[in-house]
């Protein structure tokens, strides 16, 4: 169970440094900082690829791409695991790479004793 955890963890954790380069690459110039729902799209479908990769199998030697049980309780698992990648990644984006927004309004100053 640890180890698919630290998997699920280090795959978002890629994605995100992944998206982060995407934004600045000039080989996709439509993805910028500034396209925040195109961002979520982009992060949302890394997330899958990450999820999907726990999925199947694929063999170079044989060029044979392999997906077994394929049923309504695997697609299920399947669509958990985009959740968890997901907000793997939204966490680590945001601890790693996002400022944080300016504070509303300013403390209240303590009272004097």
């Amino acid at each position: 169970m640890q180890d698919l955890v630290i998997s699920q963890v280090t795959l978002s954790a890629v994605s995100v440094v992944v998206m982060q380069w995407i934004k600045g690459s000039k080989l996709f110039p439509f993805i910028t900082a500034t396209t925040d729902k195109l961002n979520k799209v982009v992060a949302a479908l890394l997330a899958g690829v990450t999820a999907i990769g726990v999925h199947y199998t694929y063999d170079a030697t044989t060029a044979t791409l392999t997906v077994v049980g394929l049923s309504w309780a695997a697609l299920g698992h399947a669509a958990w695991h985009w959740l968890q990648s997901y907000a793997f990644q939204e966490t680590i984006y945001k601890g790693a790479f996002h400022k944080p927004a300016a504070p509303l309004s300013e403390p209240a100053p303590s009272p004097k004793v």
